[in-house]
Order: C-alpha cells, then sequence, then structure tokens
C-alpha cells in the first residue's frame, strides 16, 4: 500500500479531487495531503523551469541522454492518456468495443513497463557522459 492509503482514515485515496471535497474526510487529513501534493508539485514544478531550457538545447543538439528523458516524458503522457480513455469513453456513453478496449490496455501495460527501462537507460547515459567529460578533463 502507498502512502496514499496511509494518508485517509475514511476513504480510499487521499490524492484526488473527490478526497478534498467529501465532508466526511476529516480536516487535519485534507491539511496534511494537501501539503504533500503542494509540495510535490512545488518541486516538479521548479525542476521543470530550472532544466527545461537545457533539456531543449540538448534534445535540438541531438544529445541521446536528452532524447531519452523527452522520451521519458511522452511516454509518461501517452500512457496516462491510454490508461484514463476508456474510462472516460464509458462515462460519455462511448464504450468501446471489448477487441480495442484489449488493445488499449495492452498498449498502456506495455508503455507502463516502458518508463523504468527509459529510466535506467538514462542513468545510464548519464554515467557514460560523466565518464566521457571526466576523462577529457583528465586528458
Amino acid at each position: 500500500m502507498g502512502i496514499q492509503h496511509w494518508l485517509t482514515s475514511t476513504d480510499t485515496t487521499a490524492f484526488k479531487i473527490r478526497f478534498f471535497t467529501n465532508p466526511a474526510n476529516p480536516i487535519h487529513e485534507k491539511v496534511i495531503a494537501g501539503f504533500l501534493l503542494l509540495s510535490v508539485f512545488s518541486i516538479i514544478f521548479y525542476l521543470l523551469v530550472y532544466y527545461m531550457p537545457k533539456i531543449i538545447r540538448g534534445f535540438f543538439k541531438l544529445n541521446p541522454l536528452y532524447w531519452t528523458v523527452v522520451t521519458f516524458g511522452c511516454t509518461g503522457i501517452i500512457c496516462k492518456i491510454a490508461d484514463r480513455l476508456p474510462s472516460n469513453l464509458r462515462k460519455a456513453g462511448y464504450g468501446l468495443d471489448p477487441i480495442w478496449s484489449a488493445w488499449m490496455e495492452l498498449f498502456e501495460e506495455t508503455t507502463e513497463m516502458c518508463l523504468p527501462l527509459l529510466c535506467a537507460l538514462g542513468f545510464v547515459q548519464f554515467a557514460r557522459m560523466s565518464q566521457i567529460e571526466h576523462q577529457k578533463k583528465i586528458d
């Protein structure tokens, strides 16, 4: 069980709008969950603002590390869209054919499994680039 289940005694998760709008949830749980969400979003926003120019420059200079970083981000976004699309279509009254639903689930799970691989690839690329930079300084 993740931390989202530790933070609430009355609801299933503390990281959804429904948790904050439900009057049955205690105010102290809402404050703690809100503080955690605000902290995480602030850190993510800061890192994006700080590193985005470097990522964009590296991407257009065809640096493999930054291509991996951009691929990781895009894969995460596509994975989330594929995860939510069938249920959003169902709520809108447009149910997917079971075959298409199975293909969508396969696509979502496959892209989700690629995320740790892309992360590991990025770490390996960063380590190799650091070794090369260090070797250049020595020579």
